[in-house]
């Protein structure tokens, strides 16, 4: 499948769209939740410089929580066939793009395929054109001249020219300052492209629509703290998704989410609100739109890693609804 499949095509699906189109492609997956999606610090406003220096996290010491290690869990029920979860991290590493035998073995013989959000044409534009203004605001007016440059020469890293960059939304240029500029298909499309050649039935938890509406409905100065951060400590967060990765291969859940909270944040509130809409609140919907597939049985789900621990976290969600949540690998 993932490995070495003659029917699954490696070609980067950013090739089908036009330039936003491309722009979105690479970071769309990201958004929800990205396992490196939050930006190191959270600034409650700015402050009469651009940028402030991060600050350590007072305690570094790693939470328990429950579900703490392991990517792939049998969700098992009387009266179904055992069904998967598997935590993606959605980056393009061949780390992490081959998948383990253990969890290709399943992938194979799954009778259906589900992600957070299925990827057509149609949806992907529509995402992209979200990323931008069409009332007339510009990026560079909501900045100011200084973070708007540093935007910009942070942009150039994934091909956005100055022009494009003008009429970007706050959170479209946040969530592509997120993503390391690599070339390829990252894991979640790898799977969608190989269950789609196999003919395994394919459905999805969300919509696109839904997921870029978790950034669009930020108040605009949310959006624009949002990027601060993510410009002024770009090179940290580039760093960071590596230290990330490296969790992630580990199947390290608790160190992954303790990551999120390696840096201080000064809006708590905010900060608080943003994790909220990112995970709790859509691990239930997710959850609940799952059922479905739970009851056939037999299926493969597929969603970002950081959706899994913690006791509002996916996996246990799942157990309040009756499963039997077990470690595969």
């Amino acid at each position: 499948m993932v490995r070495n499949s003659p029917r699954f095509r490696t070609t980067p699906i950013d090739q089908r769209f036009c330039h936003r189109g491309k722009i979105t492609m690479r970071i769309l997956l990201v958004i929800i939740p990205a396992l490196f999606a939050f930006a190191p610090g959270w600034a409650e406003q700015a402050s009469s410089r651009v940028c402030e220096p991060l600050v350590p996290a007072s305690s570094q010491a790693f939470v328990s929580i429950k579900h703490s290690r392991g990517l792939l869990w049998e969700v098992s029920k009387a009266g179904a066939k055992p069904s998967y979860v598997f935590g993606t991290m959605h980056v393009v590493d061949p780390r992490i793009v081959m998948l383990p035998p253990a969890v290709e073995a399943i992938f194979n013989r799954s009778d259906s395929f589900v992600m957070e959000a299925v990827i057509d044409d149609s949806q992907a534009l529509e995402f992209s054109q979200m990323m931008f203004f069409t009332d007339g605001t510009r990026l560079d007016a909501l900045l100011g001249d200084q973070l708007f440059e540093m935007t910009v020469s942070a942009l150039a890293n994934y091909g956005i020219s100055r022009e494009v960059a003008e009429n970007m939304k706050p959170w479209g240029a946040y969530l592509t300052l997120n993503m390391p500029h690599a070339v390829g298909v990252p894991l979640d499309l790898m799977l969608l492209e190989s269950a789609r050649a196999n003919g395994t039935a394919v459905y999805g938890l969300e919509t696109l629509d839904e997921q870029a509406r978790v950034m669009d409905d930020l108040a605009i100065e949310d959006q624009v703290n949002l990027l601060r951060d993510a410009v002024c400590n770009y090179d940290t967060v580039q760093k960071d998704v590596e230290e990330m990765k490296e969790r992630y291969l580990a199947r390290d859940l608790a160190g992954l989410w303790a990551f999120t909270d390696r840096y201080e944040v000064q809006d708590t509130k905010g900060y608080a609100n943003l994790m909220k809409r990112l995970l709790s609140d859509r691990n239930r919907a997710m959850v609940e739109r799952m059922q479905p597939m739970l009851r056939k049985g037999n299926a493969f789900i597929a969603i970002g890693a950081l959706h899994l621990p913690g006791s509002h976290g996916v996996l246990s969600l799942l157990e309040e609804h009756g499963y039997t949540i077990t470690a595969v690998y």
